[in-house]
């Protein structure tokens, strides 16, 4: 959108170009879907409410807070000794693992942000369905759940004693965090989501602030760095002057909670500009854009085929086929695949979807070699 010229077209693949000031998605979208995708997957929300509620039982005193140390397997050097620690540290540290086994939740075993099992969610679920009964048995199970994410280990949850590690790693992108792209985002609680509420439309933009001034406080940083709106001066949310973009996302992927709908300006019916929105259920985030496997879902990969033709028409404007812009097709609707072989599919195309033109194309793919290489395609991927 920023530079056209420069590029034959964009595959934006779960970019969440909305979840901005003034972009649309309301404040506990994000949150939402996170629960929505536990609930889809087998968790009894009144378990995990239950649970959440024993973490809060627990931190009223100095024996209840012993007990989370030694479930949450907090290690040592930096244990939770204040109701504070619980509210500042333990709890965010729950929610963090919610939102991340959502966002990967994979139809395959995959090391993404963490090494995980085929649909993780599933995974974790499988000690949320039903409430034990004991505030000690409901944290345990949280506990089960959570290192489904973070593994059955020693836990550093303080911050503020042992950072995470890849935070440096990561310096770059928290800095946009606290400067131009402001993603702003807040669990409400129910009825928006399952988890307790921490920051509302009146407060969400001082913490924003606040954690931001903690981060950088040694860089020279200060909150009038801080442009709220900045991706909306700078790139806007009106799409009607844009052309050869591809936007996907998938319903089980928190930042879906961003992406374009139908309802965005400039979104609906445009084929004709080489403007494609794709909706996929069963899909995590960017599932599409990552390598094929044999577990893919159906709706994958049909999304996947049809970019294909996108693409090659971007790459190769001549072809016949590419006289008229591709129309985009329906997908079909989630259907797992019972696969237990989950290996990656090299030069896969057309991926067992048989028609007179992937019979060609596929064809014309193995002549012209891994085709991507001949166009400048802006692949969009959001991961935080």
């Amino acid at each position: 959108m920023k530079y056209p010229t420069i590029t034959a077209g964009a595959w934006a693949a779960s970019a969440p170009v909305l979840l901005f000031k003034n972009g649309g998605p309301s404040l506990g979208a994000y949150f939402n879907i996170t629960s929505r995708t536990f609930l889809k997957s087998g968790c009894n929300e009144t378990a995990i409410r239950a649970a959440f509620q024993a973490i809060d039982n627990y931190s009223t005193n100095s024996s209840g807070i012993a007990i989370l140390n030694q479930i949450f397997k907090v290690n040592t050097s930096s244990p939770l000794i204040t109701k504070e620690d619980v509210e500042n540290f333990l709890k965010p540290y729950i929610r963090e693992a919610f939102e991340s086994l959502a966002e990967l939740d994979y139809p395959y075993p995959a090391n993404f942000l963490a090494p995980l099992p085929k649909w993780p969610v599933r995974e974790a679920c499988k000690y949320l369905t039903k409430d034990s009964g004991s505030d000690f048995d409901r944290a345990t199970h949280l506990f089960n759940a959570i290192s489904v994410y973070y593994g059955n280990k020693t836990a550093c949850v303080r911050s503020d004693k042992c950072p995470d590690a890849g935070f440096w790693a990561d310096l770059a992108w928290s800095w946009q965090e606290c400067t131009e792209i402001i993603i702003e985002k807040c669990a409400l609680g129910p009825p928006n989501d399952f988890f307790w509420s921490y920051c509302n439309e009146s407060t969400v933009l001082s913490m924003i602030k606040e954690n931001c001034q903690k981060n950088f406080n040694n860089t020279g940083y200060n909150t009038t760095m801080l442009r709220e709106d900045g991706v909306e001066k700078l790139y806007g949310f009106d799409f009607r002057g844009a052309s050869n973009i591809i936007f996907t996302n998938g319903d089980l992927d928190v930042w879906s909670s961003g992406g374009v709908t139908e309802n965005s300006p400039g979104i609906k019916n445009a084929n004709s500009r080489g403007i494609y929105n794709y909706y996929i259920h069963g899909s995590a985030h960017h599932l599409d854009l990552r390598q094929p496997t044999k577990c893919d879902p159906t709706s994958v990969v049909h999304a996947r085929y049809q970019i294909v033709q996108i693409l090659l028409c971007w790459a190769y404007p001549t072809r016949p086929e590419c006289s008229t812009p591709f129309q985009q097709q329906d997908l079909p609707e989630f259907e797992e695949v019972n696969a237990t072989d989950c290996t990656t599919i090299i030069n896969g195309y057309p991926w067992g979807i048989e028609s007179k033109e992937s019979k060609t194309n596929s064809a014309n793919l193995s002549a012209h070699g891994v085709f991507y290489l001949t166009i400048v395609i802006a692949f969009l991927s959001f991961f935080y």
